[in-house]
């Protein structure tokens, strides 16, 4: 259902739920995607999107409950330094995308009254867009660009040396 929130105070926390049913996203595309528009110039305002795995007690939700992921802008401080959010979960390691997506000027200094798109989309081949009123700000692949944190490649326990291998330092 189509719901809207006014947040009228800064440095505040506010927040809607809206129960979904489960689903698979294996080799399907993923698109997160909402309209945000700001009435009152805040100098402070984290609008993002939070999915979280199914909770039973709403209520209970807090700033350290994990999530799956997040995603929105972050409009605290000058233009320059305002950004778009985009986290894999606390399940991930809070995984934060390498370089800062700076939020387009066209949705940062002149976006009081005027409603902006904000969409994520990550695709099944690993690749991903994050877009401001349709137009793309910021594309690439998961891997590279996301998760500098994570390991360079993955251990695959399963996984055995061949049997021509040559352990030799210089070949």
């Amino acid at each position: 259902s189509d719901k809207g929130l006014l947040t009228v105070d800064e440095y505040r926390h506010y927040r809607a739920f809206a129960d979904v049913e489960s689903f698979d996203t294996k080799g399907r595309t993923l698109v997160l995607q909402y309209s945000l528009r700001f009435t009152k110039d805040m100098e402070c305002a984290g609008t993002y999107l939070k999915l979280f795995p199914k909770v039973e007690d709403k209520n209970a939700i807090e700033g350290e409950t994990p999530y799956l992921f997040m995603f929105g802008p972050d409009r605290c401080g000058a233009p320059s330094t305002r950004h778009i959010h985009a986290i894999f979960g606390k399940s991930a390691g809070n995984a934060l995308i390498r370089e800062k997506v700076t939020i387009p000027e066209t949705a940062s200094d002149d976006g009081l009254n005027l409603t902006h798109v904000y969409t994520l989309i990550v695709r099944p081949d690993s690749t991903y867009q994050i877009k401001v009123d349709n137009k793309v700000i910021r594309e690439g692949d998961i891997l590279p660009d996301w998760l500098p944190g994570g390991p360079e490649y993955i251990v695959d326990e399963d996984a055995e040396k061949p049997e021509d291998w040559d352990d030799r330092e210089m070949i």
